[in-house]
C-alpha cells in the first residue's frame, strides 16, 4: 500500500543532542522579523552554531558561543572573498533574497541588480524544545514567501542553513516551494564545509525542472518521480528511514515515490546542512520561492513486521481429488513494534516454486485493516483442486512492498497440496438460463449447458445428454452427443429447444448427463440439472376512448378525442411494447409515444396488440371509429317576413354523422334557451340567434335573423281588433234600438220618439266602438291579439257601458225629454 505521509504518523521522534547536552527536537518554523536592510551586501551564512536556539548555561557558555560565532563569521568572509577572486566576480551576480533571518545574516542578499529594501516578513528560526515530539509538525504555507532564489541570469546561487545535530541518520523534512522557471533543487547534506570545496555527504536531494521529471537522491540511491507543476505552491515531505534504508517522498500530501541506497553504504552523519536553490553549485538556473521549512529527527526503531511463520499456512484436505474445494487458512502476525494498516495478503498458486505471486498466480486477495504489534489474524479462502499431482499454495503479506518493515524476508508462508487421480465424474455446468425461467405460451425455449469432468481421469467412451420433461428420466424430447472430457475440463455448450405448452403453469425440464450410464463415474448423483419454467398467459389490451365520444351503433369521435390503451399483464413479466396502426397504413408504438388522436374525418379502422417480456404476442384486436369534425346545420322558418306577434318561429337542425345533440336560441342577445318547439316574439324589431351542437361536441357558428313585427299595414299580421269593434258596435246598435223602442224619449214635438232615444243613449257607444276599430285597423294600435291587451279592454269597456246604459233606460220606463239624458222631475 502507499505509505502514509509523515505528518499522519504519530509518536515518531528521536532525541538529538544539543550542544549544551539537553535532549531536544529540532524544528525550523517561520517567524516575523522586522528588519532594516543596508545597502547591497554579499551572500553570507552563519558558521558554527548558526541559528542558535535559546541560551543554555551561564555567561561563560554564552561567551564561548559568541567567540565561536565570530570565528565562523571570519571563515565565511574569507571563503566568500576567496571564491569571488577565483571566479573573477565580486560579489557574485546572484539574486538570492531572504526575506527575514532565513539562516542568513539580516540584510538584503543581492547583487547590484537588486536595490536594498527593508523587509518585515517571516524568516527561519531554530527552536529547541525538551521532550519527545508527540506528533509530527503540520506546517501551513504562509504568504508572503520567506526566501527567493533567482539564478536565471547568474551563475550559481542558493541560501544555506548549517550546523544542526550531527547524529541523525533518519529524519523528516518538509517545505513549501513555488517553482517559477528553470531548474533548481533542495538538499540535506552532512559534513559540508560551507561550499568552499564542495565536499559533502548527501542524505537527500530533490531536483526540480520545468517540464521534466523530478530527480531525487536517497543517500547514494536515486529515483525519477513525476514532474512538478510550475507556477503554483507545492508542499514536499520527505521521510528518510535509516533503519529501513529507504526514503519516501510526498507531493501535496500524496505519496510521490521512494528511493533506496546501496546495501553496503554506511549512512552519513556529521555536521548537518540544508540548502535551497543551486545547492550543488553546478550552475543550474532557476527562479524559485521557498517557505515554511520544517526538519525533525525520526526514530526509525518503530516499524511493523508482517510475517507468516512456519506452520502458519494450512490446507484442508491436503490430498483432494480434482474439482474438490480446498479450504486454506493463513495466520499473519505483526512481529514488529508498530502497527500495520491496510496490509494486503495475496493467496497464490506457486507454479514455479519461487515463493512469490507472479502474474496470473494469485487467485484471492484480502486486506487486514489494522494489525497491532504482537498480534496475529487468521485469513481463509478456498481453492478448487485441479491438475493431478503435488502443488504449492502460498500466502504473501504485503506483496507490493508498500509497508516499510523490519524484516522483508518473512512475509510468505506455503503449504503442499497433492491432487489425487480419480475416475471421471461428469456434472452439468454453466446452465443457461439459470434458476426459474419465465416463458410465454407456445414459445420455443432454448436450454444450454456445459459438461464438466470434476474427476481425476478421462473416460474411454462417449456419452450423451438427454433432455426430458419432468424431474425423473422419461422418454427425452432431445439428446446431444458428448465426446470424452479431460480431467478438470469442460465441454460445450450443448443446447436443446423446449416448446412451452399453451396452458399457463409451472413446468420442470431436466437435462441428464450420461443418462444411459455409458461412463463409469466416481459420483453418479450429480449428473442432472432441472430448470423450472413458468409459462405465463399473454397480455390483454383494451382501447380507451377519451372525450368527446358517442356510441349509437357506431362509435363517433372527433379529432380532439384522445385514444389510449389499457393493458393487463397476467404473467407480470412486463409489457415489452404495444403496437397499433390505422387503416393498415402505418404502425405506431404506443409504449414509446403514448396517447394519440385521429384527425382525418370519416370511418377509421384501428388495430392493436401487445407483447410481454415472456414473448407472448396478443392476437390483434380492432375497432372502427368514425371521426366527426363537422358541426350540425340549423335553419329557421319562416326566414322572411312579413312577421307579426303571432308569427311562430321554428328551428330545424341536421347532422350527417354523430347526430344533433341539441339546438338553442336567444332573442336580442339574451340568455340562450334550449329549443323544443316553436316560439313567438312581441311586436317591434328583434334579433333572433340560433345554433346546434352534435354528440361529439362540434358546435356550429351562430345563425341570425332580424324580425320587425306589426310596424305597418304592409308588414302586419291579422288584427282582430276591427272585427271585434264591428261586432261590439253591431251589438250595441241592436240593444240600443230595442231599448229605444221599449223606452222611447219625448221629442221636441212632445211625442215619444224611439229614434231620439236611440240617438241619445246607444248611438254614442256605437260610434265609439266603430272609431276604435277604424283606428286599430289603420295604425295597429289596440290590436288584438293579444287578447288580454289594451284593444280587448277598450272594446269591453265601451260594450259594457253602452249595454248597461240601455238596460237602465229600459228598466226606468220613463219618458225623458228630448235632448236630455236626465228624466224630468215629474217622471221621478
Amino acid at each position: 500500500m502507499t505509505p502514509a505521509p509523515p505528518w499522519a504518523t504519530s509518536n515518531i521522534a528521536r532525541e538529538s543532542q544539543h550542544p549544551g547536552g539537553a535532549p531536544a527536537t529540532l524544528k525550523y518554523v517561520q517567524r516575523t522579523v522586522p528588519q532594516d536592510v543596508s545597502t547591497g551586501s554579499s551572500l553570507r551564512t552563519r558558521g558554527g552554531g548558526g541559528l542558535a536556539g535559546p541560551p543554555v548555561g551561564g555567561p561563560r557558555r554564552r561567551e564561548r558561543r559568541q567567540t565561536r560565532l565570530r570565528r565562523v563569521f571570519v571563515r565565511i568572509a574569507c571563503a566568500w572573498i576567496l571564491g569571488s577572486l577565483l571566479l573573477g566576480v565580486l560579489p557574485f551576480r546572484v539574486s538570492a533574497t531572504v526575506l527575514g533571518d532565513g539562516g542568513f545574516d539580516s540584510g538584503n542578499l543581492a547583487g547590484p541588480d537588486l536595490p536594498p529594501m527593508a523587509y518585515s516578513f517571516g524568516g527561519w528560526e531554530r527552536r529547541d524544545t525538551n521532550g519527545w515530539l508527540a506528533t509530527s509538525p503540520n506546517p501551513v504555507h504562509s504568504a508572503p514567501y520567506s526566501a527567493a532564489v533567482d539564478t536565471m541570469t547568474s551563475s550559481i546561487g542558493s541560501f544555506i542553513i548549517q550546523d544542526f545535530n550531527a547524529s541523525w541518520t533518519s529524519f523528516r523534512w518538509s517545505f513549501w516551494v513555488y517553482p517559477a522557471q528553470g531548474a533548481e533543487g533542495a538538499a540535506v547534506a552532512f559534513n559540508w564545509d560551507r561550499g568552499l570545496t564542495g565536499s559533502r555527504q548527501t542524505a537527500t536531494a530533490i531536483g526540480m525542472s520545468s517540464g521534466r521529471a523530478t530527480s531525487v537522491a536517497a543517500w547514494d540511491g536515486s529515483a525519477t518521480l513525476a514532474p512538478i507543476s510550475f507556477g503554483m505552491w507545492h508542499r514536499i515531505d520527505v521521510l528518510a528511514d535509516g533503519c529501513a534504508r529507504r526514503q519516501d517522498f510526498w507531493l501535496d500530501g500524496t505519496w510521490w515515490g521512494s528511493a533506496q541506497p546501496s546495501p553496503s553504504l554506511s549512512l552519513p552523519s556529521g555536521l548537518g546542512t540544508v540548502a535551497f536553490g543551486d545547492g550543488t553549485y553546478t550552475a543550474s538556473h532557476g527562479e524559485f520561492y521557498w517557505d515554511d521549512f520544517t526538519l525533525a529527527p525520526y526514530n526509525c526503531g518503530f516499524l511493523p513486521d508482517l510475517a507468516i511463520p512456519d506452520g502458519g499456512m494450512s490446507a484442508t484436505p491436503s490430498s483432494p481429488p480434482p474439482g474438490e474445494s480446498v479450504f486454506l487458512v493463513a495466520i499473519v502476525w505483526n512481529l514488529g513494534n508498530a502497527s500495520a494498516s491496510n496490509a494486503t495478503v495475496a493467496f497464490f498458486f506457486d507454479s514455479n516454486g519461487n515463493r512469490g505471486p507472479d502474474p496470473g498466480e494469485t487467485f484471492a486477495t484480502q486486506v487486514v485493516p489494522n494489525l497491532d504489534p504482537g498480534m496475529g489474524t487468521t485469513l481463509a479462502t478456498t481453492w478448487r483442486a485441479s491438475g493431478v499431482g503435488p502443488h504449492s499454495l502460498c500466502a504473501y503479506a504485503d506483496p507490493a512492498d508498500t509497508i516499510v518493515e523490519r524484516d522483508e524476508t518473512n512475509n510468505v508462508g506455503c503449504t503442499e497440496v497433492d491432487v489425487l487421480s480419480s475416475p471421471p465424474d461428469y456434472t452439468p455446468a454453466n446452465t443457461v438460463p439459470s434458476n426459474t425461467v419465465v416463458a410465454g405460451m407456445s414459445k420455443a425455449v432454448r436450454l444450454t449447458l456445459d459438461v464438466r469432468n470434476v474427476g481425476g481421469s478421462a473416460p474411454n467412451a462417449s456419452t450423451e445428454i438427454a433432455f426430458f420433461n419432468g424431474t425423473a428420466p422419461s422418454p427425452p424430447f432431445a439428446t446431444v452427443a458428448v465426446s470424452p472430457v479431460a480431467p478438470d475440463g469442460t465441454a460445450g455448450p450443448f443446447s436443446a429447444t423446449w416448446a412451452s405448452p399453451s396452458t399457463p403453469g409451472l413446468y420442470a425440464v431436466t437435462a441428464f448427463v450420461d443418462a444411459a450410464n455409458q461412463v463409469a463415474e466416481s459420483n453418479e448423483t450429480n449428473n442432472a440439472y432441472t430448470w423450472t419454467i413458468d409459462v405465463v398467459a399473454g397480455p390483454a389490451t383494451s382501447l380507451v376512448v377519451g372525450s368527446p365520444n358517442y356510441t349509437a351503433g357506431s362509435t363517433y369521435i372527433s379529432s380532439r378525442t384522445v385514444l389510449s390503451f389499457s393493458i393487463q399483464d397476467p404473467g407480470q413479466t412486463g409489457i415489452r411494447r404495444t403496437m397499433y396502426h390505422v387503416d393498415r397504413e402505418w404502425w405506431g408504438n404506443f409504449t414509446a409515444t403514448g396517447p394519440f388522436q385521429l384527425y382525418a374525418e370519416g370511418g377509421r379502422l384501428l388495430e392493436w396488440h401487445s407483447e410481454d417480456r415472456a414473448g407472448n404476442v396478443e392476437p390483434s384486436r380492432a375497432a372502427t371509429l368514425i371521426v366527426d369534425n363537422t358541426p350540425p346545420r340549423t335553419t329557421v322558418s319562416p326566414a322572411t317576413g312579413p312577421f307579426s306577434p303571432d308569427t311562430v318561429f321554428r328551428l330545424a337542425a341536421t347532422d350527417t354523422a354523430s347526430g344533433v345533440a341539441g339546438t338553442e336560441y336567444r332573442i336580442d342577445q339574451g340568455p340562450w334557451v334550449a329549443y323544443d318547439s316553436g316560439f313567438r316574439v312581441s311586436s317591434g324589431e328583434h334579433r333572433i340567434d340560433f345554433r346546434s351542437v352534435d354528440h361529439v361536441g362540434n358546435r356550429e357558428s351562430e345563425g341570425t335573423i332580424y324580425v320587425a313585427s306589426a310596424t305597418s299595414p304592409l308588414n302586419a299580421s291579422v288584427n282582430w281588433k276591427p272585427f271585434v269593434a264591428a261586432f261590439f258596435a253591431f251589438f250595441l246598435a241592436g240593444s240600443g234600438a230595442l231599448a229605444a223602442r221599449l223606452a222611447p224619449m219625448v221629442g221636441r214635438s212632445g211625442k215619444p220618439s224611439a229614434v231620439a232615444a236611440f240617438a241619445a243613449v246607444a248611438l254614442p257607444f256605437v260610434i265609439a266602438e266603430i272609431a276604435t276599430g277604424v283606428v286599430s285597423f289603420y295604425t295597429g294600435l289596440l290590436s288584438i291579439p293579444p287578447i288580454l291587451g289594451w284593444g280587448t279592454g277598450v272594446d269591453l269597456t265601451i260594450l259594457i257601458t253602452g249595454f248597461v246604459t240601455s238596460l237602465i233606460r229600459v228598466r226606468s220606463r220613463r219618458y225623458w225629454p228630448a235632448g236630455t239624458l236626465a228624466a224630468p222631475p215629474e217622471a221621478l
